[in-house]
């Protein structure tokens, strides 16, 4: 049976919304901005280590850069190919207790672990038998066990979109299954490519805690590693229909980088807009929920709650800017200049006294 996500007893009433006071602020310009014509057009991640340094991961150039805390660039690991410490479609997934880098090569199946002074120190291929999807490894825990996800699909309904179900299962170092948490609805697939605005499970792992939420619905529940519930997030939220201008947008980003033809046609948008994009969580255990944006697109706003669930409010987000972490008193993510050249910057969150 497929677990729902708001397991357990749940209350009528929503949660109220806390004083503004208790969002913190983002300064309107970032401490550390890093530009460079070297990189390529797409990101495989980013990540703040313990002492400042910042790994950046080129997807296009399948490289590792390491840039000092002002921004200075100090090493890089890895470089395109297929043998160790090589990458051919990778993600950084996050960083490690001591400054490890954990990336996952979707091409390749490998997750690759970095030490902190850059070096690969082991590798893991994973069984697709026990996880499969765009993004099966969703993270690690404290005891270094990692979260994975496994899709699977069954007809759906009669336009012949296939349902996606998704099982979260813990695996240790050596790949083999410690035990399932849990199976959940992860969405629509379409046979026939890409679903634009599609709803989604989206996942996060902070601690020892899963953060997981159906974006058809602003509802995101944390788990425990066994599956328990710990605290639910909710907010009131009515769904926006997907726009002509939506549409018209998209096509004309996919023209410009010259997709096939098709590739974007009317039917393969879906009717809404989903509730959120993804999902973010700080050392003090709010969470941290971009907008949807679609591919090539930048959130304009991010809600974020307390870690007892109340709203705290939202932020506007930088122009053209995409978080991908939040510390204690920082914001780190990328944007993209109106000529494609990608940035990196780091925010800082100022805490309202």
């Amino acid at each position: 049976m497929v677990g729902a996500l708001s397991c357990g007893p749940v209350p009528d009433s929503r949660p109220e919304a806390a004083p503004s006071a208790q969002l913190p602020v983002l300064t309107p310009s970032p401490a550390v901005s890093i530009a460079s014509q070297e990189f390529s057009a797409e990101p495989g991640g980013l990540a703040r280590l313990s002492d400042g340094r910042l790994a950046f991961l080129d997807w296009g150039a399948r490289t590792l850069f390491y840039f000092d805390s002002t921004g200075a660039p100090i090493g890089q690991s890895g470089r395109p190919g297929f043998g160790p410490g090589e990458f051919q479609s990778p993600q950084l997934v996050q960083v490690m207790v001591g400054d490890t880098v954990v990336i996952w090569d979707q091409l390749t199946r490998r997750v690759s672990w970095f030490g902190p002074s850059g070096n690969l120190t082991s590798e893991l291929v994973l069984d697709p038998r026990q996880a499969s999807g765009a993004q099966p490894l969703i993270g690690m825990t404290s005891a270094g066990d990692l979260l994975v996800r496994h899709e699977t699909t069954e007809p759906g309904d009669s336009a012949g979109f296939l349902r996606k179900t998704a099982t979260l299962r813990l695996l240790g170092r050596d790949g083999r299954v410690r035990h399932d948490i849990g199976r959940y609805p992860a969405g629509w697939e379409d046979p026939k490519g890409y679903r634009f605005f599609g709803w989604t499970l989206i996942t996060r792992l902070a601690g020892d805690r899963i953060y997981l939420g159906t974006n058809d619905r602003w509802e995101i529940v944390a788990i425990s590693l066994r599956g328990d519930t710990i605290q639910h997030f909710r907010k009131s939220w009515e769904p926006r229909p997907v726009t002509a201008a939506d549409r018209e947008a998209l096509q004309r980003t996919f023209a410009e980088r010259h997709a096939v033809p098709g590739f974007a046609d009317a039917d393969r948008f879906a009717p809404t807009v989903p509730a959120f994009g993804r999902l973010l969580v700080d050392p003090k255990g709010r969470l941290w929920a971009p907008e949807y944006a679609p591919p090539y697109h930048a959130p304009t706003q991010v809600t974020v709650m307390g870690s007892t669930g109340l709203t705290l409010g939202a932020l506007a987000l930088p122009e053209g800017f995409r978080p991908s972490e939040v510390g204690a008193d920082y914001m780190l993510g990328w944007r993209r200049d109106g000529d494609g050249l990608l940035t990196l910057a780091l925010y800082r969150l100022v805490e309202k006294q």
